[in-house]
């Protein structure tokens, strides 16, 4: 800049004539030359301009390619492992379903079994209550029957002089006819006759009546349609559930009234047992006792239901599915 100042000072202090030629040729010799220079500087400058900026263009592209394929990577690389992991939890799943199922499934037999062993064990129990009911009554009652016939007839043939050894046999006598009672009871608790003989509703009202009198609670039973003819699973299932009703309310109820109703329709046979008793809670006290009635219950293809509350009393009901056949009579 400071030799274009010169220059055009030298051409102002020349002539117009010489100032003209002079500054033709300075402009001609100086001028053009810089501002040729400069203009390639300039074109120089925008090209490096240019290359750097291609440079730095470069280097964002290559840096942006490497995130590119740095997200890339790292996105099939969470993909992968998510596909992974819900493979292994769908195997994973899969394998306890099967789990799940294969110990569903034992519990099932287990449950089933159980219950046919419950079935037959109630089966033998019933035989085995027959038969030592049969037994008892057949033969140590016929026993006890011909002890007290020959202790008669031997009192009888007593001699008068020997009043301590009648007042013996006496006692023997009234020992053996306390015996021969006692006998007879257990064999009816264990399978009464009557039910086999005369039906379920005698056997029902002969249970009340005992009841009534060995203890404090008054038992009314009402039998209303129920068949003579009755199978033996469905008399022996509904004497039970009265039987252990009845016993559950003199031990436990101290109840003063109990009601039995057995009613047989063309479709099933409803027991509903009840007494005024102290009552319990069923949530928490579940006894042998009622398990055994729902037991026999569900055996027959019934409901079971309690209604139990402290100090309400107790009421059992029991659903028997039971089509009467044709020509049955109640």
């Amino acid at each position: 800049m400071s030799k274009k100042r010169a220059v055009y000072v030298s051409a102002r202090e020349n002539t117009p004539s010489g100032w003209c030629r002079e500054s033709q040729v300075v402009i001609a010799k100086k001028l053009i030359p810089r501002q040729k220079q400069m203009v390639d500087w300039s074109a120089t400058l925008r090209t490096w301009n240019g290359e750097g900026l291609q440079n730095v263009d470069r280097a964002l592209v290559k840096e942006f390619a490497g995130a590119q394929a740095g997200l890339t990577r790292a996105l099939a690389i969470g993909l992968t492992s998510g596909i992974l992991l819900m493979l292994a939890g769908m195997v994973y799943i899969v394998r306890l379903e099967r789990q799940t199922h294969s110990r569903y499934d034992q519990v099932v037999h287990s449950r089933r079994e159980l219950e046919r062993l419950s079935a037959r064990l109630v089966d033998a129990q019933e035989t085995e209550r027959r038969s030592i009911a049969r037994e008892l009554h057949d033969e140590v009652g016929q026993a006890l029957g011909a002890l007290l016939v020959d202790l008669g007839r031997f009192s009888t043939g007593l001699a008068n002089d020997r009043p301590e050894l009648r007042t013996q046999l006496e006692h023997m006598k009234s020992n053996a006819e306390r015996t021969c009672q006692t006998v007879r009871n257990i064999a009816l608790l264990l399978r009464p006759s009557m039910l086999d003989d005369l039906g379920l509703a005698p056997a029902l009202e002969w249970q009340g009546r005992e009841v009534s009198r060995h203890s404090e609670i008054e038992v009314d039973v009402k039998s209303e349609g129920v068949s003579d003819n009755l199978p033996d699973e469905y008399r022996i299932c509904v004497y039970r559930i009265v039987q252990e009703a009845l016993s559950n309310a003199v031990r436990h109820s101290g109840a003063h009234n109990a009601k039995v109703l057995v009613r047989q329709t063309h479709r099933n046979i409803t027991v509903r047992v009840s007494d005024d008793g102290s009552g319990f809670d069923s949530r928490r006290t579940r006894g042998l006792g009622l398990l055994g009635m729902e037991e026999r219950v569900k055996r027959l293809g019934g409901t079971f239901s309690l209604a139990a509350q402290p100090y309400t009393g107790v009421t059992i009901i029991a659903e028997l599915p039971f089509s009467s056949p044709a020509g049955w009579q109640s």
